[in-house]
């Protein structure tokens, strides 16, 4: 009994560490990449998305980066909760999985690709 209590203690440690491990922080990662041409050049656009945990909600900011220009293309807020290891985020069904591991988020999405997103240790945050 006692080693069962000892286990179900440092499982719960545990999610309870991981889920106040990413409140107040920020991860960023590159989602995909694509050439756009024009009447006079080539260019890459880089798609990037970045996490913002707070305690209950996360904003998730879709945006851009190309030679052209780069913008603010999309910015949306959830609530989030940590469930049995994985973060789960309300109403948003891009990623079929999201785990923490190591400084890092990793999502699955629906077709099985994995996309990490890397701690961002001075963010910039939307206002």
């Amino acid at each position: 009994m006692t080693k069962l209590f000892l286990v179900l203690f440092m499982i719960m440690n545990s999610l309870i560490f991981n889920s106040q491990n990413i409140v107040g922080k920020t991860f960023e990662g590159q989602i995909k990449s694509t050439c756009v041409e024009t009447t006079e050049d080539m260019y890459m656009i880089h798609f990037y998305r970045k996490f913002i945990f707070k305690k209950d909600t996360v904003a998730i900011l879709d945006f851009e980066l190309g030679t052209e220009a780069s913008f603010h293309k999309e910015l949306k807020t959830y609530t989030w909760r940590m469930i049995n290891g994985l973060i789960s985020i309300n109403n948003y069904a891009i990623y079929k999985k999201i785990i923490i591991r190591e400084n890092k988020i990793v999502c699955l999405d629906r077709n099985g690709n994995e996309f990490s997103f890397n701690e961002v240790m001075n963010p910039m945050q939307p206002k």
